[in-house]
Order: C-alpha cells, then sequence, then structure tokens
C-alpha cells in the first residue's frame, strides 16, 4: 500500500492510499484506489507525527477498523489480518507449487 498524506486548509485530513504490488488484495480488503484514510481503530490520522505510525500499525493490529472517505461519502472497512495473512500465504503456495509443476514440464521435455 502507498499511502500518500492529504491535507486541507492546512490540517491533515489522512493519507490517499493506492495499492502496491498486491492489487489484488488490496481490492479485497475493500479498499479502492484513492480512498481516503482518515481514521484507523479511531485514531485519528490529522497528525503528521503519528500519522505514519498509526498508518503502519495496521500490520500488527489482528483486527482492524479503517474510516475511508469515497466519492464523498464516510464508511468503515473492517479488516481480519490473520485472515489476510493465511490467504496470502495460501496465494503464494499455490502460485510456488504452479512454477514447480512448469519447471518439471521444462526438464521432461529436455531430456
Amino acid at each position: 500500500m502507498r499511502p500518500q498524506p492529504v491535507f486541507a486548509n492546512g490540517q491533515q485530513r489522512g493519507y490517499r492510499i493506492y495499492p502496491g504490488r498486491n492489487r489484488q488484495q488490496f481490492a479485497k480488503l475493500g479498499l479502492m484506489p484513492g480512498d481516503l484514510v482518515t481514521s484507523i481503530n479511531g485514531a485519528a490520522l490529522d497528525d503528521p507525527a503519528r500519522g505514519m505510525e498509526i498508518l503502519q500499525s495496521m500490520n500488527s493490529a489482528t483486527d482492524v477498523t479503517v474510516t475511508i472517505e469515497r466519492n464523498g461519502q464516510t464508511s468503515q472497512i473492517s479488516i481480519n489480518n490473520a485472515q489476510v495473512a493465511a490467504e496470502a500465504a495460501a496465494a503464494a503456495a499455490q502460485s510456488e507449487m504452479a512454477q514447480e509443476a512448469v519447471e518439471s514440464d521444462e526438464q521432461e521435455n529436455t531430456e
């Protein structure tokens, strides 16, 4: 995820977020590119000194509630990091197995 601070009238409002390398996981979380995250677990992201620290706390918390603004509407998204991690691990394992199968087929074809 790539966060960019957003300011209005000299005051930070939050972070506009964009997907990093894993766009699919970003979308599965219910996030869309350009969403404005205004708070995490009730902690407002209006302080530049603490904002990134709070944003990074998403990675270590088990359950996270993210308040976002999208198209002028405010909503909350609940994220279960344990489930996200399990899905990412399963996807990585599946990708690794597919790669091994391709390498095995290539090896058989060269023998």
